[in-house]
């Protein structure tokens, strides 16, 4: 018989953004520190997030290839390409026009003045980030794409 919805609601409401039943907003989250990324995929699981996770750039576009996110946690720090690298190749990936991009990253945005905003960057968080003001970020995100 399957599941049950927890609720008689005809969809299921996320930070402002309506998903209808057996639907989650999607997270790409790209980081090279993969206890931090077990750490952020628990947060955004426990909030109802699909995750999908990469620990390079390649690997990241790849995954938002074979399907684009509704939004992505981008550190700029990558092993094997520059964040700027990996924002330029999600922009140019079919269905990621206008997917918010959070950047994560431990340089201050000062320290990088415009680095990634012309690229679809809605916001810029210093390392360490707490796990939930990322969760509540995203979110905010994906409302304001909507």
């Amino acid at each position: 018989m399957g599941s049950q919805p927890e609720s008689s609601n005809a969809s299921r409401r996320t930070g402002g953004t309506a998903y209808p039943f057996g639907m989650s907003p999607r997270v790409l989250i790209v980081d090279d520190e993969p206890v931090l990324v077990r750490l952020l995929e628990v947060n955004f699981r426990s909030a109802g997030f699909e995750v999908r996770t990469a620990l390079r750039g390649e690997e990241a576009v790849a995954e938002a290839a074979a399907e684009a996110p509704d939004v992505v946690v981008l550190d700029l720090g990558l092993p094997d390409m520059d964040g700027e690298e990996v924002l330029r190749r999600l922009g140019q990936l079919p269905g990621m026009g206008g997917v918010p991009i959070v950047i994560v990253s431990g340089t201050d945005r000062d320290a990088t003045p415009g680095r990634g905003y012309a690229s679809g960057v809605f916001a810029h968080l210093t390392k360490p980030a707490d796990p939930a003001a990322l969760v509540e970020t995203a979110r905010r995100a994906i409302a304001a794409r909507d």
